[in-house]
C-alpha cells in the first residue's frame, strides 16, 4: 500500500531492514495474533503476538468493520506488533469505502530521539 500511495519510506525499501529483525528473533515469525473484543463495545484490540503488522491490520479491519455495522462507529487497537508494515491510512480508507466511521491506532517501539537526548523516546 505505501508503495501504491507514493510513500516509499514505509514499502519496500524496508525489507532488508524486516529481514533481519526475523533473524534476531526481535519480531515473531510465526506471531499467536488474537483479536480481543466484547460483541457489546464499539472497541476492538488485536495482539500481534510480537509478529508484523500485515495480519492484524487485516484482523483488525474487518472485526471493526463488524462492529461499526452493529453500533455506527469503532475503534481498533492493534498491539504488540513489532512494525507498523505501512501505512495505517489504507486500511482506514478501506472502512471509509463501506461507509464506517473507524480509527486504527498501533503502537511501535521508540525510534526517535528527542532533540538533546541519546535514547529513542518517540
Amino acid at each position: 500500500a505505501a508503495e501504491i500511495d507514493g510513500r516509499a519510506a514505509h514499502g519496500l525499501r524496508r525489507i532488508a531492514e524486516v529481514c533481519d529483525a526475523l533473524e534476531r528473533g526481535d519480531i515473531a515469525a510465526n506471531p499467536d495474533v488474537r483479536v480481543l473484543m466484547d460483541q457489546k463495545s464499539v472497541v476492538v484490540r488485536v495482539d500481534g503476538g510480537g509478529g508484523l503488522a500485515f495480519g492484524p491490520l487485516r484482523d483488525a479491519t474487518d472485526a471493526v468493520a463488524a462492529a461499526a455495522e452493529v453500533h455506527g462507529a469503532a475503534i481498533g487497537v492493534i498491539s504488540n506488533t513489532r512494525s507498523v508494515s505501512g501505512r495505517l491510512a489504507p486500511w482506514v480508507e478501506r472502512l471509509a469505502e463501506r461507509g464506517l466511521v473507524a480509527v486504527l491506532a498501533c503502537n511501535t517501539p521508540a525510534y526517535l530521539a528527542v532533540e538533546g537526548s541519546a535514547e529513542p523516546c518517540l
